[in-house]
């Protein structure tokens, strides 16, 4: 993971390359400079989370992990990354999407104890980071960590595939 001048490394946990390359795209376009790295929801993304220590330049300073497709099968390692005692040192953004919601909400995960906020839109999500860039933007995420992972909700079409995220 290449290290930046905002210093901010974002980490995406996804199985859909073609997902994680619409976000990186739309981070992009918003000119949020950072450094980007995928890994698939697996074990690994656990392992590596863990493994990489906080201020290591390979740490991730924010995780976003895609359960945007509902796959129930996600949400153990979810779990492991974004809750418990041995969770991720950094603060972990649950990519949504309506039906994700549900089956969250179902598991126990979105019962306003474990996740405390509403879902916010991407692009609002996105615009509060382009503002507030680098060490204000990190210490608003340390603060919201402590009071558990954040959801963000995909566009329905960026979650159908479309060309373009942003209009």
């Amino acid at each position: 993971m290449q290290d930046t001048s905002s210093g901010m490394n974002i980490l995406i946990v996804s199985d859909d390359r073609h997902q994680s390359g619409l976000l990186r795209q739309a981070v992009e376009q918003r000119g949020i400079q950072c450094g980007m790295r995928r890994i698939d929801a697996t074990n690994a993304a656990c392992s590596y989370v863990h493994r990489a220590a906080p201020g290591d330049n390979v740490a991730p300073d924010l995780v976003l992990f895609d359960l945007s497709q509902a796959d129930p099968s996600k949400l153990q390692v979810l779990k492991r990354i974004a809750f418990g005692r041995r969770r991720s040192p950094a603060p972990v953004v649950i990519l949504t999407s309506d039906i994700s919601e549900q089956v969250l909400s179902h598991a126990g995960v979105a019962d306003g104890r474990s996740v405390m906020f509403e879902p916010t839109e991407l692009s609002c999500f996105l615009k509060k980071m382009q503002e507030h860039r680098g060490e204000r933007f990190k210490r608003a995420l340390g603060v919201m960590y402590e009071l558990g992972p954040i959801m963000v909700r995909l566009p329905r079409s960026f979650v159908g595939r479309p060309e373009t995220l942003m209009a």
